[in-house]
């Protein structure tokens, strides 16, 4: 016979095939952000920071005009003072957060990503500001401005595919265990109703469940032994009753009707009351006779 298996294997079978499966979409979804980034679709996160500084310098001396800044920058023309000239592509949030880094401000700004700034003299006091964070742009700039934020984007699939990895897994050991417990609330049922002459049916698939079942089987097996036994010794009682009627019935009919024809006799008031008293003893032993066939 194929030994079962317990609830803590059970246990560790959920546990390693939930987390081969989290660890597959893993890989899976990192092997998908590593095409994407090969094919341009998504450029690294570090891709404003490492060329910062050579943007700035072409916008100093002139050979990149700001227009042409690439599209994971926000750039704004700053004076001295934090005065804007130019807001270029920041809008008045991103403005406080440049306005701030000028002045000193060590605090990080923005959320969720930190906003950093460089900035380069341009001549006459004023200043181009750029400003990047450390997420993952789009290779496009129609996509840049027209998706979701890729990194956020991406994360949230990855949760959501572990979310639902996680799910189905419970569903499916979690219905595991409603079979078993199916069988156990069945057996419990049928023992309840006294449905008693034949065997429980289905068989658990873990141990701890099959003994538990094979206990209320072993109960249900001397349940019925017990009501057939005393089934059989009702039987032999009703049996015992109906033969012990019968044989009185007999005796309480003479008894009767030999106080009848005394009855009838010329008799002494002390007599004719013995008599009545027969009769009516007689007449209520007939009663119990009756109530006991």
């Amino acid at each position: 016979m194929k030994r079962r298996a317990g609830l803590t294997a059970l246990f560790w079978r959920y546990l390693l095939t939930t987390c081969a499966l989290l660890a597959a979409i893993a890989v899976l979804w990192w092997g998908t952000l590593t095409a994407l980034l090969a094919s341009g679709f998504v450029l690294p996160a570090y891709t404003a920071e490492r060329g910062a500084a050579e943007v700035l310098y072409a916008v100093a001396d002139g050979t990149l005009d700001t227009a042409d800044i690439p599209h994971y920058y926000r750039w704004a023309i700053l004076t001295e003072d934090g005065q804007v000239t130019d807001p270029g592509n920041m809008d008045a949030r991103h403005l406080g957060y440049a306005r701030s880094a000028l002045a000193g401000d060590s605090m990080p700004h923005g959320f969720p990503y930190t906003q950093y700034h460089r900035w380069i003299p341009l001549g006459g006091g004023a200043l181009c500001v750029l400003q990047y964070d450390y997420s993952m742009p789009y290779g496009s700039p129609a996509l840049q401005g027209r998706l979701p934020e890729f990194q956020t984007c991406a994360t949230v699939v990855l949760l959501a595919a572990w979310a639902a990895a996680a799910i189905l897994s419970t569903r499916h050991f979690a219905g595991m265990l409603r079979r078993d417990a199916a069988l156990l609330t069945a057996a419990t049922r049928a023992i309840a109703h006294r449905r008693l002459d034949e065997p429980l049916p289905g068989a658990a698939r873990f141990r701890e469940l099959g003994d538990t079942l094979a206990a209320m089987e072993e109960l249900r097996q001397s349940l019925a032994q017990s009501l057939s036994r005393q089934w059989a010794m009702e039987q032999q009682r009703s049996r015992t009753l109906a033969a012990l009627a019968h044989d009185l019935k007999t005796p309480l009919a003479v008894i009767g009707g030999n106080a009848e024809l005394l009855a009838e006799d010329d008799l002494t008031p002390a007599q004719r009351e013995s008599a009545a008293a027969i009769l009516r003893s007689a007449e209520r032993l007939r009663d119990y006779v009756g109530q006991l066939r």
